[in-house]
């Protein structure tokens, strides 16, 4: 967790609902690992919290990630890289290593307000509680012609998380 005079960074899985009113955990995550098989994704979240004063038009941007492999049996003819990554060998030193640039989609997380408490009772879904819920993704890009989109800049409100 890093804290600056108006605002509080943290990383969260995937699997965390983050919601407006959420509050830094006690164990703070600082970095996450990420593994996936090519051709699947993973993802994270990092959370940014409004201190007292609001963050007025937060932005993000992202580099695409650089995935080493040392190889201590190397294939000898090894694939083509297969999905969107970009490929590649380098002999350094004493041995091989595979390397592959992974491209990475950033979005914004936006909210559906729940008026109905779902989950409550025993049914599917939910937690029970109403108000905002963490939902929508919003791409800062367009998959397919790569325009930007309006996930960012975004307004945090005061003593609100954003993830």
């Amino acid at each position: 967790m890093i804290a600056l005079a108006v605002a509080t960074f943290w990383v969260a899985t995937s699997l965390d609902k983050i919601r407006p009113s959420a509050e830094p955990p006690e164990h703070v995550l600082r970095t996450i690992s990420l593994a996936a098989a090519r051709g699947e994704c993973e993802a994270a979240q990092v959370v940014v919290r409004a201190e007292a004063t609001a963050i007025e038009s937060l932005e993000a941007d992202v580099e695409p990630l650089v995935a080493t492999i040392a190889l201590s049996n190397p294939h000898p003819n090894p694939p083509p890289s297969r999905g969107r990554g970009i490929g590649g060998r380098e002999i350094r030193g004493r041995g091989i290593r595979e390397w592959e640039i992974v491209p990475v989609d950033l979005f914004r997380v936006d909210f559906i307000n729940v008026v109905r408490p779902t989950g409550g009772d025993g049914s599917i879904g939910g937690d029970g509680s109403i108000g905002p819920w963490p939902d929508p993704l919003i791409p800062q890009r367009d998959f397919s012609n790569g325009e930007r989109r309006r996930a960012f800049p975004v307004d945090v409100a005061p003593n609100h998380a954003q993830p």
